[in-house]
């Protein structure tokens, strides 16, 4: 679900088990990709690459954790 809202900004919605399933199926992804990136070691890159990748995936995954915390199943 996508909405604008005023003053540029946009409310954006999704499902407790979108988050969930998009959590799990990034965590088994990224050893994969770690894998062919060092066996591909485009311009002797393969460790920067890696090292890039895990970023952007901690950080999609943790971004993600952080909405799935607000669901009333994560709350005390």
């Amino acid at each position: 679900m996508r909405e604008n809202l005023e003053n540029e900004m946009v409310k954006v919605g999704v499902s407790q088990t979108d988050l969930e399933n998009s959590i799990s199926a990034l965590g088994k992804l990224k050893p994969e990709l770690r894998w062919l990136l060092i066996k591909i070691n485009y311009e002797g890159q393969g460790i920067q690459d890696v090292k890039d990748m895990e970023r952007k995936f901690d950080t999609a995954i943790d971004a993600m954790t952080l909405l799935l915390l607000q669901f009333p199943d994560y709350q005390d």
